[in-house]
């Protein structure tokens, strides 16, 4: 890259690459040019190389996962929502964002539900989980690593949808899915429910799921679908302070 070199801003968390294609409806991004580069005695500066890392998962509290079939589905609001109900329930819950591309305002969303520590992964290096899982794997471990050290539960949010960004790699490490006291999901529909069943399936992910209704969808016509597609009976709607109280308590019980 040169001086010349026009780019794009990726996320309003800061990042910054060279655009491939977008969506349409999400209209021309912001354009920046390099003006330089940190470097030191060795050579310019990249936080990949600077991170630490982890071969292997070390967890110091239970884990949630919230993840859905794609973008746009509730996530980051729902998780301050379940991580609001939480924290008033256990003195210390950590929030972090795992997959996606970094943005700041998630963070604050888990910073203003009551999460004591909250990381996501530019905080060890990574602009993206788009990258090779040897890059990825070490550097997320590590970050789980110091997200959970002081936590009673550790709330993860896997940013767009499960096939992508490495959420594969992460759900197909047994150490991590060990950890994991519940996986909850937000799909787009009850279809996309029963591809994620069959994804978790072939990957062979035994940990519980919670389906959780999107806000854009009649909760019992929801509810009433999963049940004819024998995906369970019990569906937490996303709009409902009840509902989401309700699944706090079930995953703060037994909690040290």
């Amino acid at each position: 890259m040169t001086r010349e070199t026009e780019m794009n801003v990726l996320s309003n968390g800061g990042i910054v690459g060279l655009l491939d294609r977008a969506p349409d409806y999400l209209g021309p991004t912001a354009r920046v040019r390099l003006l330089g580069r940190l470097a030191d005695a060795d050579g310019p500066l990249n936080t990949i190389e600077r991170a630490r890392t982890l071969s292997t998962p070390t967890f110091h509290s239970p884990l949630v996962l919230v993840c859905a079939s794609g973008t746009n589905t509730g996530k980051t609001t729902f998780m301050g929502a379940l991580v609001h109900e939480l924290s008033r329930q256990l003195p210390h819950v950590a929030g972090a964002k795992i997959a996606g591309t970094g943005c700041l305002e998630d963070l604050a969303e888990y910073r203003d539900a009551g999460a004591k520590t909250v990381l996501d992964f530019p905080d060890n290096g990574l602009p993206s989980t788009y990258m090779e899982w040897e890059i990825v794997g070490p550097r997320l471990w590590s970050l789980l690593d110091r997200v959970s050290a002081d936590a009673d539960l550790t709330v993860l949010e896997a940013g767009g949808d499960i096939i992508w960004a490495n959420i594969p790699e992460i759900l197909k490490t047994k150490d991590f899915t060990r950890a994991l006291r519940r996986i909850v999901f937000i799909p787009g529909d009850p279809t996309a429910a029963l591809g994620a069943r069959h994804l978790l399936d072939s990957w062979d992910v035994a940990t519980e799921v919670t389906w959780v209704v999107p806000p854009f969808l009649n909760p019992d016509t929801f509810a009433r679908r999963m049940s004819q597609l024998g995906l369970g009976d019990v569906v937490c709607d996303s709009r409902s302070r009840e509902d989401i109280s309700a699944l706090a308590q079930s995953l703060a019980g037994g909690v040290a």
